[in-house]
């Protein structure tokens, strides 16, 4: 299994889960994050973004790059909304 394919869908996810644990929205946690993590979470998404453009074509990889973040950013709420439980 090639490491560009892997590398940047998992550095997609650790940047989109530095970005949900920094909004004050978020429910994983009692306090949310320091948002000085989200420069760092910008950059991780950038460099994903770099990877995967040194493997395919410059529009494959944002395509593919923009697709990886929007799953991560519709499953994470999500997940954590299954795991607190609906409390209504």
């Amino acid at each position: 299994m090639s490491y560009f394919i892997v590398l940047p869908a998992t550095i997609m996810l650790f940047a989109v889960g530095l970005l949900y644990l920094s909004n004050k929205h978020q429910l994983l946690r009692v306090k949310p994050l320091t948002k000085k993590l989200r420069p760092i979470a910008y950059l991780m998404l950038l460099l994903a973004f770099v990877l995967m453009a040194a493997k395919y074509a410059v529009s494959a990889s944002i395509f593919i790059g923009l697709m990886v973040t929007m799953l991560c950013v519709i499953v994470l709420p999500l997940m954590a909304l299954f795991l607190k439980g609906n409390k209504t």
